[in-house]
Formats: C-alpha cells, structure tokens, sequence
C-alpha cells in the first residue's frame, strides 16, 4: 500500500471510531481541491472528505461527493462550501456552507434523527430527505440572488436576521434577491432542462455548455 492510499485508509477509520461523518470523492472532471489542516491538496477519486473540510472546484470543473449513507454533493464549476458534519452521532446531522456557486444535492434521511443544512450568510435551508439544487448567481456587479429549485420532497428557506422562513415543495423554486429578500416559490420552466442525474454510470452528470462556459444554467432566470 503506498502512502497516498494508507493516508486516505487513515483518514476513514478515524472518522468512524472518532464517530465524525465523513464523505469521499467518487466522481471528478477537472480541476479540484480540498482543504483540510490548512493546506490544499488536488482530489482524486477516493479522495477522503471530513468535518471542517472546504472543496472548490475550477473553471470547467465539476465533482461529486458521496457519503457512506448515499447522500451526494454535485459541484458545478467554480463551486465552493466548507463540510461539516455533527460529531454527535444522535444527532446525524450533516451541514454544508455554501460559499459561491452551484451544487445539487440528494440527501437521503437514514434515519427518524438525520437532518440536513445548507447555510449561506444570511440564509438557511433545512431539509430531511430530498433532492434540490442551490446556487449563488450575480444579476449585476451590485447584487448576489440565491437559488433554490425543489426536485423531489420540500425545502425550509429561513433568513437568517428576520427570522422569516418558506418552504419550497417539489416542483418548485425560489429566488432570494440579494439573498436576503424571500419570494414567493413558483415553478420556473428552466428548472425542468437542468442535468439532475447524480450518477455518471447512467449518464452525462452535467451539460456540455456548463463545462465551456457558456453559463446555462439559469438561463433567462428573471
């Protein structure tokens, strides 16, 4: 066993005796990276991914992450979040930040106990077991909007300093202008053309015009 591998069979058993939820990189194209003790290493499949980590992936980039119970992190290009898991094991929670970019998640709920976070600055959207997609979009120099579509089961958006929450059910998506100001969840048609597939063995995982740059993904979003 060389010293890459013994590290990485290192990093997986101190999850599990340590009881710290941890994920694995299964799936990349690109350029990725993944920070963990301060320092940056390119990810590889097999790639170890612990509480605390921060991965980013590059232009014409994308990877997907896998933890151990089936949820599963779809990154697309210059994409970035900090990990997060709950030591506590009652509590089985998993928590990602968001800090620029686009993700989709499927998060599968293992059991009465598990729950799930994507926080933002100033948002925070809870869920127990669905299918969704996130991003961080610029409308002008002057203004971030957060996205939030619902594929499969529902979403609770809370803003972080009114306290004002909405839920976002299947079929559905949300606009936060300026990440702070909540709208009302509606279906939006481009919803339906984005790439949901989460496994590259039954397909393409992402389209071809993201990886050139062409920027599709919320196409006449407003």
């Amino acid at each position: 066993m060389n010293l890459k591998w013994a590290f990485i069979f290192m990093i997986i058993l101190l999850s599990v005796a340590t009881n710290i939820r941890a994920a694995t990189v299964t799936h990349f194209i690109g350029d990725v990276w993944i920070k963990s003790d301060k320092s940056w290493h390119r990810a590889e499949k097999g790639s170890p991914v612990i509480s605390g980590s921060v991965i980013k992936t590059g232009s014409r980039s994308l990877v997907i992450i896998t933890e151990t119970d089936g949820s599963i992190y779809k990154m697309y290009p210059d994409t970035s979040f900090t990990y997060r898991g709950d030591d506590a094991p009652s509590k089985s929670k998993t928590v990602l930040e968001l800090l620029s970019g686009m993700i989709f998640i499927k998060f599968l709920k293992k059991d009465a106990a598990s729950s799930f976070e994507i926080q933002h600055r100033t948002l925070v959207a809870s869920v127990r077991g669905t299918l969704f997609y996130v991003a961080i979009k610029r409308k002008n120099i002057f203004r971030k909007d957060y996205w939030l579509c619902v594929k499969e089961g529902s979403v609770r958006v809370t803003e972080k300093d009114s306290g004002r929450a909405v839920t976002v059910d299947q079929g559905k998506g949300i606009l936060v202008k300026g990440a702070k100001e909540l709208t009302e969840p509606k279906s939006y048609d481009w919803t339906n053309k984005l790439n949901w597939n989460m496994d590259p063995a039954r397909g393409s995982v992402i389209e071809a015009e993201v990886l050139n740059n062409d920027d599709i993904v919320i196409p006449n979003a407003y």
